[in-house]
């Protein structure tokens, strides 16, 4: 007996998010790592997505590791060499990583659980 929808939304009590697009609730892109020898992986602003282009070999580290971080993307892009990987004592799903070919674009997957390094899970995949 509602007039129409937005009537319908107010008695049945629902609020701004039975209107909002499912692409406000997803993880958005929130920086581009800046790439140096050492790159730092900041959990204080763990969640979404994030882009790393490699013009050099790289070392991980982070920092502001805690529990109930939400996951962590990396699209890592390399340049037109092969360049290698360094990470910390991270726990990994599947094989670690050494590196990744020339002009190739992997995805670093990374949830933290606890304050310290052994407590990052992560997996990795790149492009054939």
């Amino acid at each position: 007996d509602d007039a129409d929808a937005s009537a319908g939304r107010t008695t049945l009590g629902l609020g701004t998010i039975a209107t909002a697009a499912a692409v406000d609730f997803c993880p958005v892109d929130k920086a581009t790592l800046t790439y140096g020898a050492t790159t730092d992986v900041d959990f204080s602003a763990a969640g979404g997505i994030k882009t790393l282009s490699l013009t050099g070999n790289v070392t991980f580290t982070t920092s502001n590791r805690t529990a109930a971080r939400q996951p962590l993307l990396i699209r890592i892009i390399a340049d037109g060499s092969a360049r290698t990987f360094t990470f910390p004592s991270w726990k990994w799903i599947g094989a670690v990583p050494t590196g990744i070919a020339a002009s190739k674009t992997g995805v670093l997957s990374l949830t933290c659980f606890g304050t310290n390094d052994s407590d990052v899970v992560a997996a990795y995949a790149v492009e054939a």
